[in-house]
């Protein structure tokens, strides 16, 4: 009977072993099937080969780093560690880890990550392969950019400091539309997974208010003499009453720190009424009302506000940062009723002003711009009414035209004529096309008499920056059969000889 007993039991724990080794590393995750923790819930985070996460072993702690640049802290214990890095590397095809958007608990202190709806995570290295290898690619190698930032929320104390920034070097490609994965990398890269720009929840929804404001997504940064910018995470939102607020924490690095301390706090705001919402960026005590956003590059310029010293704060790639270096920008929004107006005021390389203006826009309209935007990447200034028609400007060389897009409710809807400098350039027109255009034609005309018998070559790009067609065309004017596009943004650049 014993023996029977032993053997039974014996075999029992043979059975539960084959199970347990069956099974993948994220069945043993004890959250992984849960897309929320409970407030207050806590999870702490231990590296080492003895220490278990929760009844996890330490490959599970990889998980949980992976899901969106932190689950808990990002401590200077956890990525010094040697073990946790190759593990990255050793496990290369570890992805579609559940996205978790809530608060934590760590001894007391609350924390808001932001994330994703799903990280996939993939270093497409081979096992082996060290971070100095990958670090010492070219910028835009398959390998990506992960920054992992996590910033403790006391409710009581304010921000607590003792957590830092650890980033993976190397980059992925430039272009990730055609590839799932690259892309996701490529987003992570840009932007820490905050925001996906190719899907319309990329834009952050604020919803226990009087109306929903879908703001396009801010982040901040920093920057001083020297000093590579820190990327951040937002780290609370919420809405009190109609003031809607992103909070963030940014790690200034650049040693800068006698007067306004190493990690920098950061709130923006939002503040909406019947007739208008204020954008209010709050920097270190600093505040920057009346609608203005206004913000500085790494060169020493003190005009506004003085003593910024360098410091900014911007919106995500609203511009080409490398070619406005060391010239004020500003940013106005206002609502009306269900629409929006949006004032863009930049200076470039030479500090030649340049503006974007829309008025009585849709949120759609904003939004798509906004697509557009971040992925051409064009550094020519547009200005328009929000009737689907935009303005390329330049320098040189007058030239009188415009673009016919189709409006908000499918109307062709053509457009004061006004002079538009034009040099070598092409001329940028970025149209809004809705469903159901009136004629299915797009329309260009060009009143200035030097170009009326040219050849000139016309380029028709959709948002995400891929040529739908380029011909050339001769006459000041020209139709363009639109009848096949899908409902979205795209871009006609004239190309003069």
């Amino acid at each position: 009977m014993k023996t029977s007993r032993r053997f039974l039991l014996a075999l029992s724990l043979m059975c539960w072993a084959v199970v347990l080794l069956a099974q993948e590393p994220w069945d043993l995750f004890p959250y992984g099937q849960r897309s929320y923790f409970e407030m207050g819930e806590s999870l702490k985070l231990h590296y080492n080969d003895s220490t278990e996460i929760n009844g996890a072993g330490r490959r599970h702690l990889l998980g949980a780093f992976y899901y969106g640049h932190s689950f808990g802290p990002c401590s200077t214990e956890l990525f010094n560690n040697p073990d946790f890095l190759q593990d990255i590397l050793d496990y290369p095809n570890i992805e579609e880890i559940p996205v978790i958007d809530a608060y934590y608990s760590l001894d007391g202190i609350f924390s808001k990550v932001l994330s994703t709806d799903t990280l996939k995570f993939n270093t497409l290295a081979t096992p082996g392969t060290t971070w100095t290898q990958i670090a010492n690619n070219h910028p835009f190698a398959d390998s990506f950019e992960i920054t992992c930032t996590s910033i403790l929320w006391d409710t009581i104390q304010g921000y607590e400091d003792s957590v830092k920034t650890f980033t993976f070097q190397a980059y992925a490609n430039d272009n990730p539309i055609d590839d799932p994965v690259n892309e996701l990398q490529w987003r992570l890269a840009k932007n820490l997974g905050l925001i996906e720009y190719f899907k319309e929840e990329a834009f952050f929804e604020m919803t226990p208010t009087i109306e929903p404001i879908r703001l396009i997504g801010f982040t901040v940064a920093q920057q001083n003499y020297g000093m590579v910018p820190s990327r951040e995470l937002v780290t609370r939102s919420y809405a009190v009453g109609n003031i809607y607020k992103w909070e963030f924490n940014g790690y200034d690095n650049s040693g800068y720190d006698n007067w306004h301390g190493e990690y920098v706090d950061s709130v923006i705001s939002i503040q909406d009424t019947l007739n208008s919402f204020t954008v209010t960026v709050q920097r270190f005590g600093y505040i920057i009302t009346n609608g203005q956003f206004q913000y500085f590059s790494n060169e020493n310029y003190y005009d506004f506000p003085a003593d910024m010293d360098a410091q900014w704060a911007r919106p995500t790639d609203w511009f080409v940062t490398d070619t406005l270096n060391g010239c004020l920008k500003s940013l106005h929004w206002r609502k009306v009723g269900g629409s929006y107006s949006f004032l863009y005021d930049f200076y470039d390389d030479e500090c030649t002003s340049v503006r974007i203006y829309f008025d009585n826009c849709s949120w759609d309209f904003l939004k798509g711009f906004y697509a557009f935007w971040r992925n051409y990447r064009t550094d020519i200034g547009f200005h328009s009414q929000c009737d689907g028609s935009f303005y390329g400007s330049n320098e040189t060389r007058n030239l009188i035209g415009y673009i016919i897009g189709t409006d908000t409710v499918g109307n062709i809807t053509p457009v004061s004529t006004q002079e538009i400098p034009l040099n070598s350039q092409p001329l940028n027109s970025i149209f809004k096309l809705y469903p159901n255009p009136a004629d299915k034609v797009l329309h260009s005309t060009l009143l200035h008499p030097n170009l009326a018998t040219e050849s000139l070559t016309y380029q028709l790009y959709d948002s995400r920056g891929r040529l739908l067609f380029s011909e050339k065309r001769s006459g000041p004017s020209q139709q363009f059969d639109i009848a096949a596009l899908a409902q979205g943004l795209y871009i006609l650049i004239i190309q003069t000889p």
